[in-house]
C-alpha cells in the first residue's frame, strides 16, 4: 500500500472508508484508520512529513 503520487492514498483511504473504517489525522501528521471491530488498525504516513522512530525515518 506505499506510494507517494496521493492517489494511492486516496483509494486505500476510499475503499477502507467504504469497508466501514473509520479515520483520524493524528499530531504527528500521519491518518489512523480502525476496522469496524475495533481490532485492527493502519497508520498512513503522509509523505510531505518526515517521520521517524527511534531516530531512524520510516517513510
Amino acid at each position: 500500500m506505499a506510494g507517494d503520487d496521493g492517489m494511492l492514498a486516496e483509494r486505500i483511504g476510499d475503499t477502507l472508508a467504504d469497508l466501514g473504517w473509520r479515520m483520524w489525522p493524528t499530531a504527528r501528521d500521519t491518518l489512523l484508520y480502525v476496522s469496524p471491530d475495533g481490532l485492527r488498525g493502519a497508520e498512513w504516513i503522509l509523505a510531505a512529513y518526515p517521520f521517524k522512530l527511534g531516530g531512524l525515518s520510516v517513510a
